[in-house]
This record gives structure tokens, C-alpha cells and sequence, in this order.
């Protein structure tokens, strides 16, 4: 589940990945969102998870990245999750917003060799779609800085 410093955004997001797994069990999440605001008090992945707990979903199973502050550490610490946990999951599902989903997945197909599929949410504000636009420049960029700084 990939964050977002927009609460509304990030809520849209939580929500729809609710109901997407409402009726399945033992569900893995791994909610990955820092502070890139330093004067909020909780991380994205904080947030993502008090919502998550109002669900009372026993069977779930959650994992924090407080860290990552832009998609490619998403990526990244998630792709380390994976190597350190050895996990064999069933299957990965991606979520993050209708407008994020083409730079979301060109740093899928960078950092993930395992199957997954997205589950995508719908808000957006009239400046998300320009705003990705500017943010597609930085794909390679945001990947090699990345990649210079944690080791796989």
C-alpha cells in the first residue's frame, strides 16, 4: 500500500484496498509512507495502519516502512521486505491512485520480480495529473539516487 502526504488521497487509497480484501483472510499488508512533512506528527504509515485496526480484521497481518518519502524508496523497501522476510506470498497487490499508477508502476517493473496486480483508487485533485507529469521527468533519476544509497 503506497502513501501519500494527501490525508483524502491516502484515505481514498486505504478504503479501496479495504474493499477489495474485506472477505479474504490472512492478509498481508505492508503499508510503506514516512513524514515528508517534518511538523506532522505521524507518518503515512501510521495513519494507514489506524485505519486499518478500525476494521478489527484479526487475521491481518501489518508491516510498517515509516521511512520511504518518495515511490522509489517505496519500491525499494518493500523489495528489501520481501529478500529479508524470504516471504512466498500467494500473490502482491499493489494499491496507489488511478493518476499515480503509470510512475507507481515504472518503478514496479524496477525494483519487483514477483507477480502483482494493482488495485487503484479513484481521488484526485486537478493538479495530481500535472503534477505526475513533472514527477515522470525523475523516474530514472529517483531510481538511481535510490539504488546509490540501499543495497539489496
Amino acid at each position: 500500500m503506497l502513501g501519500s502526504n494527501n490525508e483524502e488521497i491516502l484515505k481514498d487509497r486505504i478504503d479501496t484496498a479495504i474493499n477489495f480484501v474485506k472477505n479474504k483472510e490472512n492478509v498481508t499488508w505492508f503499508l510503506t509512507g514516512g513524514k515528508k512533512d517534518k511538523r506532522k506528527t505521524s507518518t503515512e504509515s501510521d495513519k494507514m495502519l489506524y485505519w486499518l485496526k478500525k476494521e478489527n480484521k484479526n487475521e491481518w497481518n501489518y508491516y510498517l516502512d515509516s521511512i520511504a518519502t518518495n515511490t522509489a524508496e517505496n519500491f525499494a523497501n518493500f523489495k528489501n521486505w520481501l529478500v529479508m522476510e524470504k516471504n512466498n506470498l500467494q500473490h502482491i497487490y499493489i494499491t496507489t491512485s488511478q493518476f499515480h499508477f503509470e510512475r507507481a508502476n515504472k518503478f514496479a517493473e524496477n525494483f519487483l520480480k514477483h507477480q502483482y496486480s494493482w488495485i487503484l483508487s479513484q481521488k484526485e485533485y486537478p493538479s495530481c495529473k500535472e503534477d505526475e507529469q513533472i514527477h515522470m521527468q525523475n523516474v530514472e533519476k529517483d531510481i538511481d539516487s535510490v539504488l546509490d544509497r540501499i543495497r539489496f
